[in-house]
């Protein structure tokens, strides 16, 4: 039986250790978030678990940047952007990436029983031995010299006479390529060692430890050579999954980071979780000491410019992960997005008719809304439906007005004059549940359910994909039905809801404030005005009472505050949450907490944000205090 892989089902920048297959997956568009300082100053990453760290860090590291230089024509899009960026040029690299995971063992330092700063000592000098072994391997492999035999013939040479830069040399070793390595292994071995004692320690006993990144001093002020020759490229400290270390271990790491008397270039990346409950609820601080970059953040900041910036990433994540499968094994060479039928495929040849026999019996008698569904009945039969269903909503709202001087009118305006996007969208959402259409299906419906996230992106993907190999295995051209896209993606939604008490601490609570949410979402949405149109997909409190629950002694005073706190921060910082702060809405500030939009196809809620009812912080803490009954939700199979 022939094996077939699903590319969906590995993360790009783990899984595949070949780098050129790595760099072919790689989305280009990732690089238009990097802000316009990334050389100067440090820059700190974050985003939710999935949200594309480790993939962004990984194209800067030497081994990347060398082979799109040197396979230029095949990654051409990927080699232009990296020479805007100035990371690149025509003679090579201009800077190699030296990528250290901090998930290994410094967290084990901090468990040793070492009194606090003596970890700190140690932590700050293993961290330097691995940092300098990055930097001998990079520009060795810039150089084209292999590791580590070739070390004894790279030296670090300083720039000007510094005792500083003398003294950071001294402790690790020297300068050269070879003494550099032979200290950072003794370094390491002797404080694994201590690790590994299964007799008690005499900590104050111990080899020293280091008071700074000395590493980092090195690397400001020399030059390598290798063989004599200058390497043209500076080196860019890359650290990953900083959420790994203790909370101390963190505040050290980031205080030497931010060391201005540090030039080398130095990008640090953390999940959200990494953060206290206060980091995750309140503003972006970033100053000028650094550069902060939080993915979800950046695509969400400018809604129109920002989704289609991330929508024309992921189409071509998808498409570059499917490609190459989808052509050996269909013998075809059409692109995986081609392969997913769009909304309205599915629509059956009574079904504008029974549309337009409900909005006829609501409009009545009346002239001006038997005109809007003469106005709405044109196109073709998907789109006179859902043309059809917004004219209905449009009654409804007219309807309970207290004054209507529109009727008044004998022309009165027009049905295209007043039918607006977000009141289409939620004629479709009620046309796809009114009459068991797929609502959820298509390349846009796929794309929102990433919520700004590559991984979730790509869980869904690895689902639609799955179900094309099982088609491929039976012979079938593996095109995905609408009806048959909206069961995969309503399974996702609901795998995902149950995943929650296992992922998430404090799930508990979560789970009563992610329940209200929903609950009020779907009451509102499913009003027949539509008057949040195209729903309600979230709350929102105002800044004032944000203030009170960040502020110690007002958040005791209220009741559940400081569950709401901790439940807030858990959920933001895994992703089931997404705050938007000081949104203005009616002159008021408020901070908006939308649900993760893979959520929402389980309940029949709109993929779009926007939507939210306010309510007092009282309110909300008040939920997880008082008994709730489970929100009201669209049967999961309804077919």
């Amino acid at each position: 039986m022939r094996n077939y892989q699903n590319p969906f089902r590995s993360r790009a920048s783990e899984q595949q250790r070949d780098t050129y297959s790595f760099l072919r997956y790689f989305g280009v568009a990732v690089l238009d978030l990097l802000p316009e300082t990334i050389w100067d100053r440090p820059l700190i990453i974050r985003s939710a678990a999935g949200g594309g760290k480790t993939t962004l860090l990984r194209a800067f590291t030497a081994e990347s940047l060398l082979t799109a230089h040197t396979r230029r024509e095949d990654l051409e899009d990927l080699a232009t952007k990296l020479d805007h960026l100035d990371a690149l040029c025509d003679e090579g690299p201009k800077r190699f990436g030296l990528l250290l995971n901090l998930g290994r063992d410094y967290r084990t330092l901090a468990n040793s029983g070492a009194p606090e700063e003596i970890a700190s000592r140690l932590f700050l000098r293993l961290l330097d031995a691995r940092i300098l072994v990055a930097a001998v391997r990079g520009a060795l492999t810039l150089a084209g010299v292999g590791y580590p035999e070739g070390a004894a013939r790279l030296e670090f040479r300083p720039r000007h006479d510094d005792d500083r830069s003398g003294s950071a040399a001294s402790r690790l070793g020297g300068r050269t390529g070879n003494d550099i390595i032979e200290a950072s292994r003794h370094a390491e071995e002797e404080i694994v060692d201590l690790l590994d004692s299964l007799l008690p320690v005499d900590w104050n006993a111990t080899t020293r430890g280091h008071a700074e990144l000395y590493s980092l001093r090195l690397l400001s002020d020399s030059d390598i050579f290798v063989d004599e020759q200058l390497v043209d490229a500076q080196p860019l400290l890359l650290l990953d999954d900083g959420h790994e270390l203790t909370g101390p271990q963190r505040t050290t790491l980031l205080t030497a980071l931010l060391d201005r008397d540090i030039t080398v270039a130095r990008w640090y990346a953390e999940r959200f979780e990494a953060l206290q409950s206060d980091e995750l609820l309140q503003d972006d601080t970033a100053g000028r000491d650094y550069e902060l970059l939080e993915l979800e953040r950046a695509l969400r900041d400018n809604a129109s410019a920002g989704r289609r910036r991330f929508d024309r990433l992921l189409h071509e994540v998808g498409n570059l992960r499917a490609g190459w499968h989808l052509e050996r094994y269909t013998h075809g060479a059409r692109d995986f997005f081609d392969y997913l039928e769009e909304p309205g495929e599915d629509m059956q040849p009574d079904t504008a008719a029974a549309a337009r026999a409900a909005a006829a019996e609501a409009a009545g008698d009346h002239p001006v809304y038997q005109r809007w569904l003469v106005e709405a009945d044109v196109g073709t039969s998907y789109d006179r439906a859902v043309r059809i269903r917004a004219s209905q909503i449009l009654m409804e709202r007219y309807r309970r007005r207290p004054q209507q001087p529109l009727f008044d009118m004998t022309d009165g305006t027009s049905f295209d004059s007043l039918i607006k996007s977000d009141v289409r969208e939620a004629a479709r959402l009620f046309l796809s549940r009114e009459h068991g259409l797929a609502y959820y299906a298509g390349q846009d419906a796929v794309t929102s359910l990433a919520s700004h996230n590559v991984e979730q992106f790509l869980r869904v993907c690895g689902d639609l994909f799955e179900h094309m190999l099982g088609m491929i295995a039976l012979n079938q051209t593996p095109t995905i039905d609408a009806a048959r896209q909206q069961l995969i993606i309503r399974k996702a939604s609901d795998q995902f809801w149950r995943e929650i008490p296992a992922r998430l601490p404090n799930s508990r609570d979560v789970l009563r404030l992610l329940t209200q949410i929903i609950d009020i979402s779907v009451s509102e949405t499913n009003r027949p005005t539509a008057p949040y149109a195209p729903g309600v997909t979230g709350i929102a409190i105002t800044m004032q009472d944000r203030d009170r629950l960040r502020d110690t002694v007002a958040r005791d005073n209220i009741p559940g505050g400081n569950r709401l706190y901790e439940a807030l921060a858990v959920a933001i910082a895994r992703n089931v949450l997404v705050a938007e702060l000081d949104y203005s809405v009616k002159n008021t500030r408020v901070m908006v907490l939308y649900l993760n939009r893979l959520l929402c196809p389980r309940s029949f809620l709109p993929l779009q944000r926007g939507g939210f009812r306010e309510r007092s912080v009282t309110d909300v803490a008040s939920w997880l205090v008082d008994p709730i009954a489970p929100a009201p939700v669209v049967p999961l199979f309804d077919l």
